[in-house]
């Protein structure tokens, strides 16, 4: 947004509250909404504004019309300077209710004030900030539903507001933020938006869970509690009853905000109800006690919240952000940083300083990023040998990559001993570096050797979308689509790979998302074309569908499954497939030929159709020639379907 709005060819007076007869200033917004104001005033809450008026005053021949009050007759015009801000008519009308002696007027919604705030920051009207946070703190959860509460939060970091994020962060408790959950809101919920809320909501479950436990051993508590369980038949030595004692721990173990009331009637009712004498003490417990213990609950929440959420912010406002990957260590126990070969020629120094002496010409061979390094002049022709870029006489190379990403890409250029690796992640560092240089026939070798097993094949699952995050920042397209095909198989639920969301993108989340929807609605199709009999497996199983059967004394007559129907297909086999589509379309994970167990599945059908229909000879035979055949096309069909979908 300009700094300099554009004029406006007409301009209309907002009115009340902004019709101080006294005025000295007139404030004109963007959309053209002028409202009189003090100028005393304006330069006293905002050094920003203060110096825009000396600016724009100080050489402004700009003169605003105020109408003659009505006693004059209309014989004379009263004039005023204008003072002309970028921002829009509503956002003025709240700011300046903030700044002027009048009631403070904020919007209806959370969406509506962000504007304002950051207004506010802007020209430094730090009292006027100080006033709106106040108005909206009273009211913030009347302003923000639930529902809407990720994209105010988003709308509010991206707008540089820390403090404002935090009560919708609040709101997103006690619901598991997943990529199907998130759907389309990936767009604009970047990997570090979602990184700091699950951050807030750690700060907030860990405080909660200290503050429970600490008012579980109160004093307090056992001051509360006492006269009224004399007569408990179940009390700690404390006073208090083992039924509170219990419902607290749950609480602290939950430790997720909104508090549910009815976890602890359900557990007053449970030791009330199963022990075998009654309990009258608790039974007829006052309804005050428990008002005033619920209380106390409500009140140990709130304070652990904003201690959360004070200590977040001051962390975040003291810390600056990660946006560096941070290199997967190898697990490499060997010497790192030796020379490769014989009579070297040049030497690649690493980000951290380690040498690898190595060739020109083997390094020229195997990427044309080097060849045409190595084309260029020479520049260090007449640097002498103390030079930072010589050593030995040989010319240095500065590398951005790590030592250890150096070694084993050498060592996959070299002949010589590979090192074992343990990580999934750093081989596709190892692929990111060999990609960055183009050595393409180098990564045909590293990828080569992952299919022969010598360098680990897939990421660990606490580490699956790590993976995900460095294959799509390198433009890795194969790894990115088996990573992608892995993930099928389990709910991604950010909770679990906080660490990696600092660095995930938006559009590579919400492109995941797409794919499994995608293999879901092409395993869903390849169900629905089996179950009506008309996929390539299904005919081969159902053709023909009808069987002959040797009978005593030399008769022969077709037989069916015993319970067909008129189409002459199976039910069992039916409501097998049918059990199959509603997984994939209910499940939380996505298909995949693991998750499916269609072999499984089938034997299970059959079997239960078996013992139902007690000797079905159709079928047993069916089975015996052809299920597995059945099976295993059908598998196959599923794979293509899968495969033909794009990460």
């Amino acid at each position: 947004m300009s700094d300099t709005p554009a004029r406006s060819t007409e301009s209309v007076e907002f009115g009340p509250p902004f019709d101080f007869p006294d005025a000295d200033l007139v404030v004109q917004s963007s959309d053209g909404f002028t409202f009189k104001a003090y100028r005393a005033f304006l330069e006293k809450y905002s050094p920003i504004i203060s110096r825009m008026l000396l600016e724009q005053l100080g050489s402004s021949t700009d003169i605003h019309p105020i109408p003659a009050p009505a006693s004059s007759g209309g014989d004379f015009s009263a004039t005023l300077p204008i003072l002309r801000l970028p921002e829009d008519g509503e956002t003025l009308h709240t700011l300046l209710t903030a700044i002027l002696p009048v009631p403070i007027h904020l919007p209806s919604t959370f969406e509506g004030a962000i504007p304002v705030l950051v207004a506010a920051k802007k020209y430094q009207a730090d009292n006027a900030l100080l006033a709106l946070r106040t108005c909206i703190d009273e009211r913030a959860h009347d302003m923000v539903k639930p529902e809407d509460a990720l994209r105010v939060f988003c709308l509010a970091r991206n707008n540089g507001l820390l403090r404002e994020a935090i009560v919708p962060a609040r709101l997103t408790m006690g619901k598991s933020i997943t990529m199907e959950g998130l759907g389309n809101k990936l767009l604009f919920a970047t990997g570090a938006l979602l990184y700091e809320l699950i951050a807030i909501r750690q700060h907030i479950q860990s405080s909660l869970r200290q503050k429970i436990s600490e008012f579980r051993v109160s004093e307090e508590l056992g001051r509360m509690w006492r006269p009224h369980s004399e007569n408990c038949t179940d009390r700690l030595v404390s006073g208090v009853p083992r039924w509170v004692d219990d419902a607290i721990a749950k609480l602290a173990s939950r430790a997720c905000p909104p508090l549910d009331h009815r976890d602890f009637y359900f557990i007053l009712q449970s030791h009330i109800v199963n022990r075998n004498m009654r309990c009258p003490s608790c039974e007829g417990l006052p309804f005050v006690i428990m008002t005033e213990f619920w209380s106390a609950i409500l009140r140990v929440t709130m304070a652990a919240i904003l201690q959360a959420e004070g200590n977040f912010v001051s962390e975040q406002l003291a810390s600056p952000s990660r946006v560096e990957l941070p290199l997967t260590s190898s697990g490499l126990s060997h010497e790192i940083g030796l020379s490769r070969a014989p009579h070297p020629d040049v030497i690649l120094r690493s980000c951290d300083d380690n040498n690898f002496f190595v060739h020109q010409s083997t390094l020229a061979a195997s990427s044309p990023f080097f060849r045409d390094m190595f084309s260029l002049p020479n520049p260090q022709t007449n640097v002498g040998e103390g030079s930072e870029d010589m050593q030995n006489g040989l010319p240095i190379i500065r590398m951005t990559e790590h030592s250890e990403v150096l070694d084993v890409l050498l060592s996959v250029l070299y002949p010589s001993p590979l090192p074992a690796i343990d990580s999934y992640i750093f081989v596709l560092q190892v692929l990111a570096c060999a990609q960055k240089y183009q050595m393409e026939s180098t990564m045909d070798l590293v990828r080569s050797l992952i299919a022969a097993g010598r360098f680990p094949r897939r990421p660990a699952d606490n580490v699956l979308l790590y993976a995900y995050v460095v294959a799509t920042r390198n433009r890795l397209a194969q790894e990115t689509r088996d990573i992608a095909l892995l993930s099928l198989d389990r709910e991604l639920s950010f909770d679990g790979f906080k660490d990696a969301l600092c660095f995930l993108e938006g559009p590579a989340a919400y492109a995941l998302l797409q794919y499994r929807i995608g293999c879901q609605k092409a395993v869903d199709a390849c169900l629905d074309s089996a179950l009506s009999g008309t996929s390539r497996a299904a005919l081969e199983f159902l053709e023909p569908v009808t069987r002959r059967f040797s009978l005593p004394g030399g008769h022969r007559k077709y037989s069916h499954c015993d319970e067909s129907d008129e189409d002459e297909r199976p039910p069992w086999w039916k409501a097998f497939l049918r059990s199959m589509r509603s997984e994939v379309r209910i499940g939380k994970t996505y298909p995949s030929i693991k998750s499916l167990a269609i072999q499984q599945s089938f034997k299970s059908s059959l079997k239960d159709h078996l013992d139902d229909a007690q000797s079905c000879l159709m079928c047993a035979t069916t089975y015996a020639e052809r299920g597995a055949t059945f099976c295993a096309a059908l598998e196959d069909e599923v794979r293509d379907a899968i495969h033909r979908v794009s990460p």
